[in-house]
């Protein structure tokens, strides 16, 4: 599949697990240089991602991305580049602090995330491993409900079998939601009304762009949100169908090299309307 855009692109907004990264969680092949041409054309790129700053951080100092990016499955905008954050949502306090008390009731993996930093107090094997990877700034705690000082961004619940239950258990209280499925065995919960979509709206604001000259790329069903946004959707290779449908372009996979491919296709539908 491969649709032309309709209007010269001035924003791409890059999803970063899936996207960026590839299977190893490391910055996929040739991304950092089509990133850099691409700015060099005048064209703004901004990170759209699941994680808080201090886990892409990493990237931010490997990459230039010329604009602000969006962080919490867009709980905040952030600019980098001046270190000020430009838009913030939170959950409520007292919501937070009853969902730590059921999360310890269903024996799950509670991460509470902030701009810069994540709290935790239990874990297991898998989020062990993801702590190891380039240094994220995550602190387990004895005790959550001590340590919370101010309202989350964002909440990731985490089971082997009991996700389901918690979620069921949140929504009977009435306490969030807002949740997005990263796999079966994890759910994020944002603030209400906050997702990539509503965010990319804020961005594209904030940057002066119109909606139909921002390209979205993307590999996963949280993505939906800011192709229902984009002017320009671009779907990863390793992306499930239903979000293939939506798409003008599918790229190859992370795994190979599908987001620098997917920049220079902009970069030439550019120099073709010039």
């Amino acid at each position: 599949m491969m649709k032309n855009p309709q209007t010269a692109i001035e924003l791409v907004a890059i999803d970063c697990d899936g996207t960026l990264l590839d299977s190893r969680k490391e910055i996929s092949t040739g991304a950092a240089k089509a990133i850099a041409e691409v700015n060099a054309a005048g064209i703004q790129t901004a990170l759209i991602t699941g994680r808080n700053v201090d886990a892409v951080r990493f990237i931010l100092d490997a990459i230039e991305l010329s604009g602000p990016m969006v962080g919490c499955g867009g709980a905040f905008i952030y600019d980098q580049h001046s270190r000020k954050t430009l838009e913030m949502h939170t959950l409520p306090m007292d919501k937070t602090i009853e969902l730590v008390k059921i999360c310890r009731d269903y024996q799950s993996v509670l991460y509470l995330e902030y701009l810069h930093y994540a709290i935790y107090e239990k874990t297991n094997a898998l989020m062990e491993h993801l702590n190891s990877l380039h240094q994220y700034n995550r602190r387990r705690v004895s005790d959550l409900l001590s340590e919370i000082q101010t309202e989350p961004v964002k909440a990731m619940v985490i089971g082997e079998e009991n996700v389901s239950s918690v979620i069921d258990e949140i929504q009977r209280r009435g306490l969030f939601g807002n949740f997005v499925f990263a796999d079966a065995f994890s759910a994020d919960i944002l603030p209400e009304s906050v997702n990539k979509g509503v965010s990319l709206r804020s961005l594209a604001d904030i940057q002066g762009v119109p909606l139909e000259r921002v390209a979205v790329v993307g590999d996963w069903l949280n993505d939906l949100d800011m192709f229902n946004v984009g002017g320009y959707k671009i779907a990863m290779g390793n992306a499930p169908a239903e979000l293939k449908a939506q798409a003008d372009l599918i790229a190859p996979t992370n795994d190979e090299g599908g987001l620098a491919w997917a920049l220079r296709k902009i970069l030439k539908f550019k120099r073709e309307k010039q």
